[in-house]
């Protein structure tokens, strides 16, 4: 049988429907699973946060009331570690003889309590978390990784490439405002929700030295410094040990304290803390520590509790 012309051009397009069908088809497929398991991803991460935070914010809670009922003070926290089975918390001065059920490692700069332990602790509803500071850094190789800022008593800083860093930032802030010791939300200078450049600045640099002097408690972000005395003047009220705001500028300042650099491949590092994974996605290795960088200034005994990079 030989198909006349228009009957040859109606077969082609019927071809042609067929084959665009059996290409769309399975292409509309794969982005709408791929959609479905990124919400899903998405949804179980936003879930393991909230659980993580709230086992440490219970169990710095229970330090804080062993620590009132003994009449001792609480020991300064540079990072708290959750791990699979127990809390570690790495102190930023060598204490001995913690309160129950705290164990403390041989030089005292490490607190260790389980999980089942921390939550058999009867706990007072009107206990306050003492670490406001507290930010999610990443997941390390030892487990989830928090960082009080509040430690720095100076400047933090995070650096690396612009779309990274904002990352970085955008995480941290929306974090201070939801994790379960959040103070409200956070102060934002040159900064959105999202850790974008802001037009209209919702504080000014002005009104965040007054904020760091009188005692305000939370967190800051600062969209950058324009200069070093702008720095300077922040810094004072950041060195006192009153000081309840620590401040994170969302680039690179070499006088800063602490600095970290959030990489592409979702990790942050920084010169005295575990490289941790920002991103829960990433399966890269971290990146290896520059050779050529300039040393920070590392919280007294962190060193010697095994806080290395």
């Amino acid at each position: 049988m030989t198909l006349t012309p228009p009957l040859v051009e109606l077969a082609v397009a019927i071809l042609l429907v067929a084959a665009a069908a059996g290409i769309a088809v399975p292409t509309a497929v794969h982005r709408y699973r791929h959609r479905r398991f990124t919400a899903t991803t998405s949804a179980h991460q936003s879930l393991r946060d909230a659980h993580a935070s709230w086992l440490v914010d219970r169990a710095v809670k229970v330090l804080a009331q062993a620590c009132a009922w003994e009449v001792r003070l609480v020991p300064g926290v540079v990072m708290v570690v959750l791990h699979d089975d127990a809390i570690s918390l790495h102190l930023s001065t060598p204490t001995a003889h913690p309160p129950a059920p705290w164990r403390n490692s041989a030089d005292g700069l490490v607190w260790t309590a389980t999980l089942l332990d921390l939550q058999s602790e009867p706990l007072s509803p009107e206990t306050a978390n003492p670490f406001t500071g507290l930010i999610t850094l990443g997941v390390a190789e030892a487990g989830r990784v928090f960082v009080d800022l509040g430690q720095a008593h100076g400047l933090v800083s995070i650096g690396g490439d612009l779309l990274s860093r904002h990352r970085v930032a955008a995480r941290w802030i929306a974090e201070a405002g939801t994790r379960p010791w959040a103070d409200g939300r956070p102060v934002l200078v040159g900064l959105s929700d999202t850790a974008t450049p802001k037009a209209t600045p919702d504080s000014t640099l002005d009104d965040l030295v007054d904020r760091v002097a009188d005692g305000t408690v939370g967190l800051a972000f600062v969209a950058n410094l324009p200069d070093e005395a702008a720095a300077a003047l922040l810094v004072n009220g950041l060195e006192s040990h009153a000081c309840r705001l620590p401040v994170v500028v969302a680039s690179h300042v070499p006088s800063a304290r602490w600095r970290f650099t959030a990489h592409a491949n979702g990790w942050v590092t920084s010169d005295f803390l575990p490289a941790a994974r920002w991103n829960p996605e990433a399966a890269t290795p971290p990146p290896a520590a520059p050779t050529d960088a300039a040393p920070v200034a590392a919280p007294v005994g962190t060193a010697a509790a095994g806080i290395t990079a």
